[in-house]
C-alpha cells in the first residue's frame, strides 16, 4: 500500500509542477507521460477544482 501512495504522490507533484510552474496544458502533459493518462487527468481536474475554490 505504501508503494501505491508514494507513486500517486509523485505523479500528483509532477502534475502540479507541469501545470503551475511550467504552465503546460493537459494535452502537453498527456503527450509527455501517456502511461499515466488517467491519473494525470484526475489530478488536473482536482487541481482545477481546488484552485477555483481559492
Amino acid at each position: 500500500m505504501a508503494d501505491i501512495v508514494s507513486e500517486a504522490s509523485g505523479v500528483a507533484c509532477w502534475v502540479y509542477v507541469q501545470k503551475y510552474v511550467k504552465h503546460k496544458t493537459l494535452d502537453e502533459m498527456l503527450q509527455e507521460w501517456s502511461g499515466a493518462s488517467k491519473f494525470i487527468l484526475a489530478m488536473d481536474t482536482w487541481f482545477e477544482r481546488l484552485m477555483a475554490d481559492q
